[in-house]
């Protein structure tokens, strides 16, 4: 693991740093203590020997980074989130979100933490035939900032809600979303959702699996035909036939 964030901690700011040191070792981290009411709801801890991060910016929904790996030089922007219970106080977060795309412009981003909506109803174990207005907020900013969820094994509802007379609630609200960018450009990434286990959220992982470089084959040929007399002439006679079509198709 080289980046982790603890979502809805609430440590307050008095504990922080201990608390930090604690937990990181020798990483460094930041939070969005400043911005939050009543402990601090989400800290980032990283490994700088792996990635090199840069906060851009931070509010008591999310906090934006900058990175860079270190042994491939790939960037990325990654936005941690831990949305508002309340969807009035959510349209905060999807509003900041939209003004982040033209930060991002077309690099790779990637958004994970706890949204605590689901995208649609059929991400609740127990369907409703009722849309929720806080659904309709976040289908809209997905649609505007043109993120979708990166492939993922493990559990499907992330999200459990203790049993209340005999009854429960399980639910996606947990995600890891990416633009097309960052698909084309880490083309094995993978997301983990893994069991509950002291929390009634599943820990989620994104996985980054080693880049290998390309080696690009040498072009060769039988140089020794460069000195027959016929050849250039007869490479200027097949390269001056007119074929139509696409310039790759008349390359081919």
């Amino acid at each position: 693991m080289s980046v982790c964030a603890v979502l809805e901690s609430h440590v307050t700011e008095s504990k922080l740093k201990s608390i930090c040191k604690r937990i990181f070792g020798r990483w460094e981290w930041v939070s969005n203590t400043c911005d939050c009411v009543g402990g601090t709801r989400i800290i980032i801890g990283w490994n700088p020997d792996v990635i090199n991060l840069m906060v851009l910016n931070k509010s008591d929904q999310v906090v934006h980074c900058f990175g860079q790996l270190c042994d491939s030089g790939k960037v990325l922007y990654l936005s941690f989130i831990y949305g508002d219970s309340y969807h009035i106080r959510r349209r905060d977060l999807w509003k900041d979100l939209i003004k982040h795309k033209v930060v991002v412009k077309d690099d790779p981003w990637v958004l994970m933490g706890d949204f605590n909506v689901a995208l649609n109803n059929s991400d609740y174990m127990i369907v409703s035939s009722k849309v929720k207005r806080g659904v309709v907020d976040f289908q809209e900013c997905v649609d505007e900032i043109e993120v979708v969820d990166v492939n993922y094994i493990g559990m499907q509802f992330t999200w459990f809600k203790s049993p209340k007379d005999g009854k429960g609630l399980r639910g996606k609200l947990d995600r890891i979303m990416a633009n097309m960018r960052f698909i084309d450009s880490f083309t094995d990434a993978f997301a983990i959702f893994k069991p509950y286990r002291i929390s009634d959220h599943c820990p989620a992982i994104l996985s980054l699996p080693l880049i290998r470089k390309r080696i690009v084959p040498a072009f060769k040929f039988v140089n020794v035909v460069a000195d027959k007399e016929e050849f250039i002439p007869m490479v200027k006679d097949v390269w001056g036939n007119k074929v139509e079509g696409y310039f790759m198709f008349q390359v081919t």
